[in-house]
């Protein structure tokens, strides 16, 4: 990360853009992470800011890592304990936003 004289280099350092077109989120968001410390970054000047390679390779492993766990965990944990002939068939024939119809309106 830094050359013989310990001095940081130019490729080392990179802007709130850079961290927001890696994403494909909003600069918005990637100011809330260094906000709230999320990301460790560098502050230059009133409108300067730099997160440096180390920091971000690590924030980048951390979600990764979380968003592995996130998914491994809805893959193995079934999404209702109860047999399906408990579910309730109109909650799941409703359109979103519709209500189910009542037994006394399908009679």
């Amino acid at each position: 990360m830094a050359t013989k004289n310990n001095a940081p280099r130019p490729e080392d350092w990179f802007t709130i853009e850079y961290v927001q077109r890696l994403f494909g989120v909003t600069r918005k968001t990637v100011e809330g992470w260094l906000a709230n410390g999320e990301l460790p970054h560098l502050r230059l000047g009133p409108r300067t800011i730099r997160i440096g390679r180390a920091d971000l390779e690590q924030f980048i492993a951390e979600r990764t890592r979380t968003t592995l766990l996130d998914r491994d965990e809805a893959r193995t944990s079934p999404k209702d304990e109860r047999p399906a002939e408990e579910l309730d068939i109109r909650s799941r024939c409703s359109a979103p936003g519709e209500e189910a119809p009542s037994r006394e309106a399908a009679a």
